[in-house]
Order: C-alpha cells, then sequence, then structure tokens
C-alpha cells in the first residue's frame, strides 16, 4: 500500500513537472514582456543584485528556498525545497513564481478560512508542502524567506513588469487510463 502510495505522489509531481517544462518550451520568449514600444525605455524584469544592510539576510532567504533541507532547522522530511515547486527560486515566468506576491498579502485564505499574512502562506509551505516543523514566525529562517521574497517584490521602475505570476492554464485533456496503466507500469 505504501508503495502506492508512493508511485502515484512520484507520478502527480512528475507530470507537473512535464506540464511545466511543456508550457515553458511552449511560451519561449513571448511569456516576457520586453516593453519595446514607444515611450521611455523599459529594461526586461530581472532579478536585482543583493546589497545593503540586509543582503545577509535576504542571502540566507535565498539559500532557504532553494535548498530548504539543508540550511532549514525545521526537520524537512520530505527532503524538498520551497524551489521544487517556485521554480528557479520563485523567479520563472508560469512557474509558481514569488515576484510580486509580498504586496498580495494580508489576503484571504480559503483554507485557512480567514485573512492570513505572508508568514502564515510560508508556514502553509513549510508544514504541507514539504513536511517540516513550523518555523518560529519571529525566527532567523522565516525573517530570511519573507526577506527573501519581499525583495523579489520590490518594484523597479526601470525595468518591464514581471509577466507570469502562478500557473499557465494547461488545456483540457482527456485521460487515457490504458495508456496510464502502460505509463505506470513502465515507471
Amino acid at each position: 500500500m505504501r508503495h502506492g502510495v508512493s508511485f502515484a505522489v512520484a507520478g502527480a509531481t512528475l507530470a507537473l513537472y512535464v506540464g511545466v517544462i511543456l508550457v515553458g518550451a511552449r511560451l519561449g520568449p513571448r511569456a516576457l514582456d520586453y516593453g519595446w514600444h514607444t515611450g521611455p525605455k523599459v529594461e526586461p524584469w530581472r532579478m536585482a543584485r543583493v546589497s545593503g544592510d540586509r543582503a545577509g539576510e535576504i542571502e540566507l532567504g535565498r539559500r532557504l528556498f532553494d535548498e530548504t533541507s539543508v540550511y532549514s532547522s525545521a526537520g524537512v522530511k520530505s527532503r524538498i525545497s520551497c524551489s521544487n515547486c517556485h521554480l528557479e527560486g520563485g523567479i520563472a515566468p508560469y512557474g509558481l513564481a514569488v515576484v510580486g506576491s509580498a504586496q498580495t498579502f494580508p489576503q484571504y485564505s480559503k483554507r485557512a478560512g480567514r485573512q492570513i499574512t505572508l508568514e502564515d502562506r510560508v508556514e502553509e509551505c513549510m508544514t504541507r508542502s514539504e513536511d517540516a516543523d513550523a518555523l518560529p514566525v519571529d525566527g532567523r529562517e522565516m525573517k530570511a524567506i519573507v526577506a527573501y521574497i519581499d525583495w523579489l517584490s520590490e518594484p523597479h521602475p526601470q525595468q518591464a513588469a514581471f509577466v507570469g505570476r502562478g500557473l499557465e492554464v494547461l488545456p483540457k485533456m482527456t485521460p487515457d487510463p490504458v495508456h496510464g496503466a502502460d505509463v505506470y507500469a513502465a515507471q
């Protein structure tokens, strides 16, 4: 029974990754708004360099985001990281990017049934998605992850707006249980 659940989870994860890759390949450079229009020159969105007083905290947040089980003391049992879902450190267009997400909090969470903060949302990801212990809200690791997301969300007026928050809507597909069984058996 346990192996069946593990294979199902692995299959669903693989299907998600393949879907994201296929969407990215289909969109290609068109997914980025390069701002080629009349008016003031606007550079394409790119991740800024970390500098200033909070550079150490932001860099720790980036490391926690990319290699959560290595840098976190939260006991990440799943051995996955934030960037397993939020691709390329949370900056990949249509790869659950977190760029600009800091400004969307607090927001209502249907799952929680209340307004949640960015810290609440990070905590949900840690405990639910990564199967980790709770991070103290005022702890160094939570502050670093939030600092990283805040830094990614800072406005850069000279750059084009980031395009691609969330996920791309995939076309309706008809399930094929026979083909699915073949793929399952092969994998």
